[in-house]
């Protein structure tokens, strides 16, 4: 594995395709505030009963919870191997050196390269990353005892885990701190949420004026009210077949990415966010999720060239996205983007030498599963999908 200053990002761009927009929204946009039943229901989020901080974006959140943790020149954090740009910006923001970790197929980490990783390393590794990918809680037992014998501050990443069962209280409880993103659960504006397990936490956030909170709440109503279901039935000629793999560049390991202000660490997210995260029905969110995610399995089942990262959804488990691992992206992607399926993939990434990692940067899609998508829309993004799939064979 090399530094991430030495190998970069391998960037995919796709402005010259000219993609048309999603025709099914890829996070919840529907407000639909019920009994604000968080802690009191099956499903809870990670902030029940936790010290936490509410900053507009998770990428300031991590910021923190590296600075707390002594990140900056003269020491090293690891983070995975898949991640994407956010996940890496706060860390190089404090001019800290990267270092990429491998992970398993099921994106776990690879407990034995890590400890190789720690053991080789010639300056302390302060902070490492560990990610919940997809909402799959991952088992960090091992990964905690290690960090402790070698005083390594783990940090869990949440921002796919923001609600968990309570049967399963293990997530967000090991990390000294936990970072999560419940505005990719809640249909809000921003929101990035800091845990401290047992660390007092004092940033002074700063709030927004008067006038951009009313703004958002504007921008808010407005968005909940366009939806996109008279363009369902509409099909777009299938696109020829691409025989190049879209528009790549290299770019230096050591900057930091657009998706990042750093004028904006110290936001507070916006206090509308803030309530209906306080105020969504976590059980409602949760059980919409996972049997949009079961539909996913089952519509996916006999399609050829392609198959879902888990194969079933355990109890308890809410999914963040559907992970579908497509066998040939080129041309399968090109043709799914231009018939308007909402996607999601982490392309642009640091290069490292994780073959995991490096597979999934262009061969796993995230395809939304949320709470407001209906039975209308995953009827209609299945048939795309199959469409496209049969077609280009």
């Amino acid at each position: 594995m090399t530094w991430l200053s030495e190998s970069g990002y391998r960037v995919f761009n796709p402005q010259r395709f000219q993609f048309p927009s999603p025709q099914v929204p890829i996070l919840p946009t529907r407000l639909d505030i019920g009994s604000g039943d968080f802690g009191q229901g099956e499903y809870t989020p990670v902030t029940d009963s936790k010290n936490y901080q509410f900053f507009s974006w998770g990428r300031y959140a991590l910021l923190e919870a590296f600075r707390l943790s002594n990140v900056g020149p003269g020491g090293y954090v690891l983070i995975p191997a898949y991640h994407c740009r956010t996940m890496l910006d706060p860390a190089l923001s404090l001019q800290s050196e990267i270092r990429l970790y491998p992970l398993n197929a099921e994106l776990s980490p690879d407990i034995p390269a890590i400890e190789a990783l720690i053991l080789e390393s010639k300056l302390p590794i302060r902070a490492l990353l560990a990610t919940h990918y997809f909402g799959f809680p991952q088992s960090l037992d091992r990964l905690k005892a290690l960090c402790n014998k070698h005083e390594i501050v783990l940090i869990e990443d949440c921002s796919h885990a923001f609600i968990r069962s309570r049967v399963d209280m293990k997530t967000g409880a090991l990390g000294t701190f936990v970072v999560a993103s419940p505005y990719k659960f809640c249909p809000t504006m921003d929101g990035g949420v800091l845990i401290g397990n047992g660390v007092e936490l004092t940033r002074e956030l700063i709030g927004r004026g008067l006038f951009d909170e009313v703004s958002s709440a504007v921008r808010l109503l407005t968005r909940a009210r366009v939806r996109k279901h008279a363009l369902l039935g509409t099909k777009s000629p299938l696109a020829e077949i691409i025989e190049k793999d879209g528009d790549h560049s290299w770019e230096d390991g050591r900057g930091i990415s657009s998706a990042y202000d750093p004028a904006s660490t110290s936001l507070r997210g916006y206090r509308l966010s803030h309530w209906i995260v306080r105020h969504s029905s976590a059980d409602r969110i949760a059980r919409q999720r996972r049997e949009n995610f079961s539909k996913w399995l089952a519509g996916v089942d006999a399609l050829p060239g392609c198959r879902p990262l888990y194969s079933d959804l355990p109890d308890g488990v809410v999914p963040y996205m559907f992970p579908l691992y497509l066998d040939r992206p080129l041309p399968d992607f090109y043709g799914l983007k231009n018939q308007g399926l909402p996607i999601w993939r982490w392309d642009s990434m640091g290069i490292s030498g994780c073959a995991i990692a490096t597979d999934y940067r262009l061969h796993l899609l995230h395809l939304p599963c949320h709470q407001d998508i209906g039975g209308q829309e995953i009827t209609w993004m299945l048939e795309t999908l199959e469409q496209v799939l049969k077609r280009l064979r």
